[in-house]
């Protein structure tokens, strides 16, 4: 089948698409146009890229179709288009947040540090991908873009923050696409859209502007586990101006992952994490999903031998309190007083929760951080990874507003839709949603599962291993 089929497509594998470009069986220049016939056919509808560059592509493009042409090495990704999350610097290019107020930002004028290497790798950017305000939020929209739909189910999201991205790789505009997690905003929407989202041990990818709370990872949407893992090898690696990235895991996930045998692995299925829960078509596809790996990997299951002691209320309470001085970076002194009114009501919203923590409050909440992360580690003394749903529910209207209770669930508030996925952004260890179903309204259920401090390795082969079980990757469209 060729790599350009529309069955291809919905199944996009990056280390494939680079090696046909490579051995000359795939023109760049022919991959990119593929690229821009259904952007130009989807991204209306979709509004999945806010920005975009094909002249420039195609330059790229072409210079990759001529190294190749004389027997010059092109680079693990030759010639593979990519999205850029509008909140990450792409040289030439406008980063503007979602917002309002940076609308009309001058192009960037370098990489952020993942992009560069991507490019350097040989991967070629298109464009920019939609976020919502600052990240902000499970839906992306906004004033300034718009809607971003999902393509599964146009009235549903596609999640957020990295819901432009999502959209784009799951619709095939890309074959990837960067984003980022700071409680979620890679997997969820790689659950709402049918990908593999994987959120690395922190420190893994460098980065020039972590937040406050040290929450934040750059990663990548994919179609599937392999691309991820290969996409994280060339992304990841110390930067002298992150000291934090120096905390990462090695490289070599992509060889890591392939080498390591599940049988007798220590799993629990944690589907609730203290108080949340997930509507019924969820919970039935995840469950029968946690049974079948367990089976099919030999597995050992401890359900009785851990005790998960989360009070979810507590947790998100708790990542809230501290990710509240996140916002401020990204306004400089006097904008919100000038400009509030070109704000999202939701980034608004956030704002004023963030100002009403006070520098006291602000130091407690970090320690009951550290309370809980000491607590929670202990997870991995007697199992090797936790199973859950990544979403409680996939009934989330594109435009909103997200639900604040969902049946079954105890927790309630603005995150009710999606409480599962902040532990492991508290803790700092790696976590993956990958699709093993979907739900009654046709949008993808996707299971997630933590691993420990540096387990990366060990969680992308679990994912591979669930989605192996037959889970949805791409949009038919």
């Amino acid at each position: 089948m060729s790599l350009l089929a529309d069955e291809a497509i919905r199944t996009w594998s990056v280390p494939a698409l680079a090696r046909a470009v490579k051995s000359g069986d795939l023109r760049a220049t022919q991959l990119l146009e593929l690229c821009r016939e259904r952007t130009e056919a989807h991204n209306a509808e979709l509004r999945a890229f806010v920005y975009l560059d094909w002249a420039a592509a195609r330059r790229a493009a072409e210079a990759v179709d001529a190294a190749v042409a004389r027997g010059q090495e092109t680079g693990p990704l030759a010639g593979v288009p990519f999205g850029v999350k509008d909140t990450e610097d792409c040289m030439g290019m406008p980063t503007e947040f979602g917002s309002l107020l940076r609308r009309g930002a001058a192009p960037a004028e370098r990489d952020a540090p993942h992009v560069a290497r991507l490019r350097a790798a040989g991967a070629i950017p298109v464009g920019k991908t939609a976020s919502p305000e600052f990240m902000s939020g499970l839906l992306t929209e906004s004033k300034a873009t718009g809607v971003t739909r999902n393509p599964w189910n146009p009235a549903i999201t596609p999640g957020g923050s990295s819901g432009g991205s999502a959209a784009a790789v799951a619709a095939g505009m890309v074959p990837f696409a960067t984003g980022s997690d700071g409680g979620g905003s890679l997997r969820i929407p790689a659950s709402y859209c049918g990908l593999v989202g994987f959120k690395t041990s922190l420190g893994a990818i460098p980065l020039l502007d972590r937040e406050p709370s040290m929450t934040n990872c750059e990663g990548v949407l994919t179609c599937d586990v392999a691309s991820t893992a290969v996409l994280i090898d060339v992304m990841a690696g110390p930067l002298d101006e992150d000291p934090v990235s120096y905390a990462g895991p090695p490289r070599g996930l992509d060889q890591a992952t392939a080498d390591i045998d599940l049988t007798g692995l220590r799993v629990v299925y944690a589907p609730g994490l203290g108080g949340a829960g997930a509507a019924q078509d969820i919970a039935r596809v995840c469950a029968d999903a946690a049974a079948k790996v367990v089976s099919a990997e030999n597995l050992v299951n401890v359900p009785d031998a851990i005790d998960l002691g989360i009070d979810c209320e507590e947790m998100n309470d708790v990542f809230v309190g501290v990710g509240a001085a996140n916002p401020w970076p990204s306004l400089p002194p006097g904008e919100l007083r000038d400009h509030a009114e070109l704000l999202s009501d939701y980034f608004l919203a956030r704002l004023e929760r963030a100002a009403q923590v006070s520098m006291e409050q602000y130091g407690q909440y970090h320690e009951r951080r550290q309370l809980l992360r000491a607590q929670w580690t202990r997870w991995f003394d007697v199992v090797d990874a936790v199973l859950l749903p990544t979403v409680s529910t996939c009934a989330v209207p594109a435009a909103g507003p997200p639900p604040h209770r969902v049946p079954g669930q105890r927790f309630e508030g603005p995150g009710a839709a999606a409480p599962l996925t902040r532990v492991a952004n508290m803790m700092g260890v790696p976590s993956i949603s990958v699709p093993v179903g979907v739900a009654d309204n046709g949008v993808p259920i996707g299971f997630q599962v933590i691993g420990g401090f540096h387990r990366d390795a060990l969680v992308l082969r679990l994912g591979q291993a669930l989605q192996s079980q037959s889970g949805p990757t791409a949009a038919a469209v």
